[in-house]
């Protein structure tokens, strides 16, 4: 199996694929091909924009093909920048295969990728020892947390000795929740988050299956 994740940014990626790997333990790190070029869109991006991207991503996993194998899948990481009820994830899988990127998965946290890490707390604040109590744990929805990225660097630089969080704090981050948290008992909540595991979840499945009828010979 063999899948690849582009996003905004390498420390966005890196966290996609620690997410993947606790959500699914069977896949290894082999399985889940990293590619830093292009970087994805942002939400107001165009038709033509959409597709020059399209055409860049199409080389990029042309030449990964090379020495890594066919891809099975390929997922593109955009935050939302805004709520979103799942239309705008929606949206962009469909312009993406439109452009002509066939399978593509668009992965969209709302309102960016640190509403997840705020659906965590327990996992998030074990990344740093001075982050311990930084973080809500009373019950609610992440996704409705206007900028988490700034609620996340606020509530972390309170604490002593201060040391706020970072971007770069991602993939460590999403490694902590893949190891313990994903399914311990917590009373916030992420509808994006959910749909990210709902997909996910999908794709396997389906990948699995084309690969039970290669196996048999089945077309």
């Amino acid at each position: 199996m063999k899948i690849a994740i582009f996003g905004e940014n390498p420390n966005d990626t890196h966290a996609i694929r620690e997410l993947l790997i606790g959500l699914h333990p069977h896949l290894e790190a082999g399985d889940l091909k990293i590619l830093r070029a292009p970087p994805t869109l942002n939400r107001d991006a165009g038709g033509v924009a959409m597709r020059s991207w399209v055409d860049k991503a199409k080389s990029t996993m042309a030449a990964a093909n090379v020495s890594h194998g066919p891809l099975d899948c390929i997922l593109a990481h955009t935050d939302a920048d805004g709520p979103d009820d799942g239309s705008f994830a929606n949206k962009r899988s469909t312009e993406l295969q439109t452009a002509g990127l066939v399978g593509a998965l668009a992965v969209v946290p709302v309102q960016a990728i640190e509403s997840w890490w705020l659906l965590f707390p327990d996992a998030t604040e074990s990344v740093v020892a001075s982050w311990r109590g930084a973080l809500r744990r009373g019950s609610y929805n992440t996704d409705n947390v206007n900028d988490p990225k700034a609620d996340l660097i606020r509530r972390t630089r309170r604490k002593q000795p201060r040391r706020p969080y970072q971007e770069a704090d991602s993939p460590k981050i999403a490694a902590a929740i893949s190891a313990t948290y994903l399914d311990a008992p917590r009373r916030t909540s992420s509808p994006s988050f959910e749909r990210f595991r709902t997909s996910i979840a999908g794709v396997v499945q389906g990948i699995n299956k084309t690969s039970a009828s290669r196996s048999r010979g089945v077309k």
